[in-house]
């Protein structure tokens, strides 16, 4: 059964709307599971808390393999993206914290609702580096967010991407 086109942007609450800000936008990226619509590339809003860039946060749209970098205080990186998919399909989330040296912990967690009503989600303290895949499920909308941050009033270098 074929599954009538969300997006381009969308939410869980309201997965038709036009391509936004991802700055000012509560919407992200609709994508055909971990494929690219014809003509729309893959994509995600991703949200880096570094301290050099204004706005603060600064959020972007990125593509799978393309790494996110801050230099952060008690923040982190942000990736947020809806999806349509007729089968599961796995994200690789992988992060580095790149000058390990503060007096917290980091944290990484994740989440996924689709409008069927299915729901995950984890959180973790991970290891300095890493990547963590995550099976999305089938659906006709679903959304799924996931972050790395630290723990620490020390200023530190993260990087994360999602494959």
């Amino acid at each position: 059964m074929a599954i009538l086109r969300a997006g381009p942007w969308g939410s869980l609450s309201s997965p038709h709307e036009d391509e936004a800000d991802p700055n000012e936008s509560p919407y992200s990226p609709v994508n055909c599971g971990k494929n690219n619509w014809p003509n729309k590339p893959w994509g995600a809003v991703a949200t880096a808390e570094d301290i050099d860039i204004e706005p603060f946060p600064h959020s972007s749209v990125v593509g799978f393999n393309e790494t996110v970098t801050a230099q952060t205080d008690l923040g982190g990186i942000t990736f947020t993206f809806c999806y349509q998919a007729t089968a599961a399909f796995n994200i690789e989330f992988n992060w580095e914290i790149l000058t390990p040296q503060s007096e917290g912990l980091p944290g990484l967690g994740w989440n996924y609702n689709t409008i069927e009503g299915n729901a995950d989600s984890d959180f973790e303290t991970p290891n300095n580096a890493g990547t963590k895949t995550i099976q999305l499920p089938a659906s006709t909308f679903g959304e799924f967010s996931c972050f790395v941050d630290i723990g620490s009033p020390d200023i530190e270098d993260i990087e994360a991407s999602l494959s």
